[in-house]
């Protein structure tokens, strides 16, 4: 685990659009789901594959976390057809105790998947908006993550 320098603002308004955000949360019914699914993993202009919690939060239950899997699979899939290896940012602003215990059996499926699925591929991964919950989730993801993986993922301080 390695501690980032402050990233500026507008490198996190670049990743997480914020707009967008804000309008579907005032109405679920209504989104469009595909729109959805992309915004909370796309594949960026560096070919970076980006993950925002915020959306995962807004619908996640045991009964979809395949298809949140599958739709994050799928991008980082995408990028090693082109890329030898793939950089994910996650934004986890938002996260909660509540949250975390809720979905932790998830993080660690999800984290035991990708290491087996795609050994040796990742270059960076950043997580952005990291506090003590996360830290604590990052300590039991370590139970299923290899050293030199480990040492590939990077704690982004706010400012």
């Amino acid at each position: 685990m390695t501690e980032e320098p402050v990233v500026l603002n507008n490198v996190q308004k670049y990743l997480f659009f914020d707009d967008y955000y804000n309008d579907i949360k005032k109405d679920l019914k209504n989104i469009d789901f595909s729109l959805f699914l992309n915004s909370f993993c796309r594949i960026d202009q560096q070919n970076h594959v980006v993950i925002d919690y915020r959306y995962f939060k807004l619908i996640a239950f045991s009964d979809n976390y395949d298809l949140f899997k599958f739709f994050i699979v799928d991008k980082i899939n995408k990028v090693l057809l082109i890329e030898e290896n793939v950089t994910i940012h996650v934004n986890l602003d938002n996260i909660t105790l509540t949250d975390i215990d809720k979905h932790s059996n998830f993080l660690i499926q999800l984290a035991k998947y990708m290491s087996e699925e795609f050994p040796d591929k990742l270059d960076k991964g950043y997580i952005y908006h990291s506090g003590f919950l996360i830290h604590s989730i990052y300590s039991m993801l370590t139970m299923v993550l290899s050293k030199e993986t480990r040492s590939k993922i990077l704690f982004i301080k706010n400012n």
